[in-house]
């Protein structure tokens, strides 16, 4: 995408830092929050997984099979049914 150099100028103030305030928060919030989430959801079992097959190989192999049971039950818990019964509509609530 490309715009003209003073394109700035056409805009107020006001209307351009609202515009960058909106984009970089979006971004701050993506690597302050989830990419080391994202991270530390990764390395946090893979260490786990290389420790116990240091301490003894069969720890390990148990702890694999825990995951991949973990990750089947929770794909196999988000097929198309399950989102349709998560979105069933409820009686309103009573304020």
């Amino acid at each position: 995408m490309q715009i003209p150099l003073g394109y700035h100028l056409t805009l107020g103030s006001g209307k351009m830092r609202k515009i960058m305030d909106e984009n970089i928060e979006s971004v701050e919030k993506f690597i302050a929050h989830q990419l080391p989430d994202f991270v530390a959801s990764l390395v946090a079992p893979l260490v786990l997984v290389i420790i116990l097959l240091g301490i003894d190989w069969r720890y390990g192999v148990v702890c694999l099979v825990g995951i991949v049971l973990a990750f089947i039950v929770q794909f196999a818990g988000f097929n198309g049914e399950a989102k349709e019964k998560c979105t069933v509509s409820r009686p309103p609530r009573k304020t």
